[in-house]
């Protein structure tokens, strides 16, 4: 349960200092409680989706990176990026990479999942740029995808195929 905790507080964190880079608000973070969470965590994990963390020597978290897998038979085929993370006292040293390298790798040995997905800020430019340098293509982007308070932020929505469409 500790690195749940930890892992709260870090989401918590992400939340609150780049809410342009998450569709979940911090106030609606802190009404579900750590059961629901966790309950939703184990459901993931069960499709093949895992959480991936960064620490420092001492043992501070100070990133992470999530895969879920579609739930449905006619899309379990996909995965979807979620939660990347990496607080600003560590960002810069390429830590980012390093997780979504770690990521992908393991997605690519999720049995049946053929390809990932992600959205992300298009005013990000070192998401995007770090996205498209690990194969992400951008296929689409939602006009207007995020809203918060009177602002409207646009998404790329971007793919990497594990196994190429026939």
């Amino acid at each position: 349960m500790g690195g749940l905790i930890l892992g709260l507080y870090l989401r918590l964190s992400g939340l609150k200092e780049v809410p342009e880079a998450f569709g979940e608000t911090a106030e609606h973070f802190m009404s579900v409680s750590a059961e629901q969470i966790l309950a939703r965590l184990n459901a993931s994990e069960a499709r093949g989706g895992f959480i991936l963390g960064a620490f420092r020597a001492n043992g501070e978290l100070v990133g992470v990176v999530g895969l879920d897998r579609e739930e449905g038979e006619k899309i379990q085929h996909r995965g979807k990026i979620w939660g990347m993370y990496v607080n600003k006292t560590a960002r810069g040293k390429g830590l980012g990479q390093l997780l979504m390298k770690e990521c992908l790798d393991r997605a690519d040995k999720v049995q049946g999942l053929e390809q990932i997905h992600l959205a992300v800020v298009t005013t990000n430019i070192a998401a995007v740029k770090l996205y498209e340098s690990l194969g992400f293509k951008a296929y689409g982007e939602n006009p207007n995808g995020l809203k918060i308070g009177s602002s409207r932020l646009d998404e790329f929505l971007m793919v990497r195929f594990i196994v190429k469409p026939e």
